[in-house]
Formats: C-alpha cells, structure tokens, sequence
C-alpha cells in the first residue's frame, strides 16, 4: 500500500504543476483505512473533514498545495459509490481527477506480493450474461436499455503516463519485499494492465486463471468500477493504482492462509 501511496502522490503534485485555482481538489478513494493512512501521511495540513453520517472517513490536505481528500470508501462497489458520490457534490465542482487507490489480488503469477498495479483500465467482473444453456459471457455494465454496455472504463491515457514515470521514480527509494520463497527480499516492480473489480472474492485458482485469459485482467478489487463511474458521471479523469496484496497463485509463508 506504501507504494500505491507513493505513486499517487507523485501524479497528485503532477497535477498541482497544472492547476493553479484554489478551486481544483484531487479524491483519492480508498476502501479501508489501513489503505488510505499511507495516502494522509503525504498530506500537508491535514485534517478530519466530516462528510456525511453514513459515509466513512474523509481526511483532507495538500500535496504541494493542491487540495487532496482522501475517502475512505468501505469495502465493495456500493458504498464506494455512495462515499464518492457524496464528496463529489458536496464540494459543489468536480474533481480535478478521482484516483482508486488500494490492494488487489494477482490474476498472474507473476505479480507477488508488494507489486504495484497501473490499472489502464477497469473491467466489471460480475456483468454478465448466463445464458439458457448454461453457457456464461461478459458482456459488461449496463447502464440503459437503449445504451451499449460497457465491458470496461479505461484509465486516463494522461494520468496513467504521469503514473508510469512517478512510479519509475519512487519505485527505487522503496524498500524490497519479501517474495516468500525464501529468497533475498526483491525490489517493488510495477505493471500495467486491466484491473478487475467486483464484489466476489476469488480465491478458487482455475476461475482466476479464466478471468485472466478471457479479460485479460493482471489483478482484481472491489472497488475501482463504482470510483470509476462517479467519476465519469462528474467529467472527472480517472487513475486506478493497486498493490498485490495477495495471489492464490503464489502462495506465501508472510500472508494467512484462508
């Protein structure tokens, strides 16, 4: 999460160098708060801002003197949606951009623990159709009978650039991370690609490795489609950045095993 973190607040300064107004403001939507702690520590001038009763926590502060509010979302799309929905028109404008940051699991075995994710997009897991003969296939959300479904909401080409070279910068200054295989601690590497989300929790490795071949997905989370959404429905460019947490792929002696 330290890593996400820190590439967030490297696109986040990016952003400042562009918009000068007082009026521009950042949301970085986290799930929990063991997630968002690592975005508030960048804050400057911190503070608990109350958001609305239902809602979870909203810290608000400034990365080189843009106005940054951290939401702590809750856990899965719904409440992800209420909490940015509510920011977002509270503030009375739209964010400058809207930035899901948090833990994923690996759908590659290849992504361990302590990787960094640039999500390019955001594919909703659980839009499907399951037809009469049983047959399953993805045909994304669908907002309208008369719209076209939507099988994903891509990242912002701009900010997901400004990410890579953030990352590239700050990837070498974090400290290496166990690989559980017990070898010498490796450094963060970062990787860029689709990011699943949905509310399911996939631990099941044959389902895994299906969403990867057929999505292309490299990790999945709960949040990031509903954070998207908000922020198309507001005119707000979006950026997904996750960290592996986990991967029923590598199995690792440092996480628990469910």
């Amino acid at each position: 999460a330290a890593a996400a973190a820190a590439a967030a607040a490297a696109v986040t300064v990016w952003l400042r160098r562009r918009r000068s107004s007082a009026r521009h403001w950042v949301l970085v939507a986290c799930a929990v708060r063991e997630e968002a702690r690592f975005v508030e520590e960048a804050l400057e001038e911190l503070c608990e801002v109350p958001l609305i009763p239902a809602a979870r926590r909203r810290v608000r502060g400034c990365i080189g003197g843009l106005q940054v509010d951290v939401v702590t979302v809750g856990i899965g799309e719904v409440d992800a949606s209420i909490a940015c929905t509510a920011a977002c028109l509270e503030s009375g404008r739209p964010p400058l951009a809207v930035l899901s940051v948090g833990c994923s699991g690996a759908h590659r075995a290849d992504l361990l623990p302590g990787d960094v994710v640039l999500g390019s997009a955001v594919v909703p897991l659980a839009c499907r159709m399951v037809r009469a003969s049983g047959e399953s296939e993805h045909v994304g959300h669908r907002p309208g009978v008369a719209e076209p479904p939507l099988p994903e909401l891509p990242a912002s080409p701009l900010l997901l650039r400004t990410a890579r070279a953030a990352a590239a910068e700050v990837a070498p200054s974090l400290p290496a991370w166990p690989d559980g295989g017990g070898r010498e601690p490796r450094p963060v590497a970062v990787h860029v690609g689709r990011v699943g989300s949905t509310d399911t929790w996939t631990q099941h490795v044959p389902e895994i490795e299906r969403l990867h071949a057929t999505l292309g997905t490299v990790c999945e989370e709960m949040e990031a489609y509903a954070v998207a959404r908000v922020g198309q429905t507001f005119g707000a460019p979006v950026l997904f950045i996750k960290d592996i947490s986990n991967s029923e792929l590598h199995i690792s002696p440092y996480l628990p095993i469910s």
